[in-house]
């Protein structure tokens, strides 16, 4: 049943979710959306040809075993910049170096600057994928350059992290677990209530999401995916309504459908760095 700002009349009517984007009500709550997920974007990337989703080809060597996906902003050159010389430096990681691990950058579309362009023209670490630059689009971005991974790359685990943490990628190899396991590494929030708050960055719309609770969820920043769990990730997204917070999107919601587990594991996950 549906329902608009345009009816006067609620008499009797309790537990009705509205999928307009006007107001939403479920019991006495009565609440405006101030905007819903792209839910046309989410379904023309998930049923596009993965090849036609890119226009980058990252060169990923085929003894990787893992592929590091650093979410960037478009515009952040410098940053790439930096962790190119830092941690993703091959001088500096064995796994770099011996190409058991390749670091990949993933951005998406917007205005390219001299040094974006000299970047994208050089470098052989970018994965630029058909999505607008923006926070709220993080989600299909992801999307994109998940299929992507598992059109060209499927053997391989997914190390998805933020471009603010730093990976001591020497570490990662030896946790790797078995890939046929539909398993996530990381750390993990449970029983969290979404946000229902239309101007924050994690806005969870109540007619997208009805539930008092988010699945157990992977914290955005840093999550290991086994080959096996992305691909059954990626098999049951036709059947899940997108909200625009990747980590509870992707590593809960569908995360839960497709039956994988999330390995809580010491050690992968620390929130301070001493230097």
């Amino acid at each position: 049943m549906f329902t608009t700002a345009s009816h006067t009349s609620f008499k009797g009517i309790f537990g009705l979710i509205s999928k307009s984007n006007e107001l939403v009500f479920k019991g006495n709550l009565v609440e405006r959306e101030e905007r819903l997920p792209n839910q046309t974007l989410y379904y023309n990337l998930l049923y596009r040809d993965a090849n036609t989703l890119n226009f980058t080809n990252p060169s990923i060597h085929e003894d990787a075993k893992v592929i590091v996906l650093v979410c960037s902003a478009l515009s952040n050159t410098s940053i790439r910049d930096t962790i190119r010389r830092t941690w993703a430096n091959p001088q500096l990681s064995k796994a770099v170096h011996s190409k058991t691990i390749a670091v990949v950058f993933l951005v998406g579309t917007g205005k390219i600057t001299d040094a974006v362009w000299k970047e994208l023209r050089t470098s052989m670490d970018v994965l630029q994928v058909d999505v607008q630059e923006s926070y709220a689009n993080l989600v299909y971005k992801i999307l994109a350059a998940y299929r992507w991974i598992q059109e060209n790359h499927p053997e391989k685990f997914v190390l998805k992290m933020d471009s603010d943490i730093v990976a001591l990628l020497d570490k990662v190899e030896p946790i790797l677990g078995n890939p046929y396991n539909k398993t996530l590494q990381c750390y993990s929030h449970t029983k969290a209530k979404p946000d229902r708050e239309a101007s924050s960055p994690w806005y969870v719309p109540l007619s997208v999401y009805p539930e008092y609770y988010l699945p157990e969820y992977c914290s955005g920043p840093l999550y290991l995916m086994s080959p096996a769990a992305l691909s059954a990730i990626l098999q049951v997204a036709p059947q899940g309504e997108v909200f625009e917070v990747e980590d509870a999107f992707f590593t809960g919601l569908l995360a839960s459908k497709a039956g994988v587990r999330i390995k809580k594991s010491r050690g992968i996950w620390h929130r301070e760095v001493s230097l």
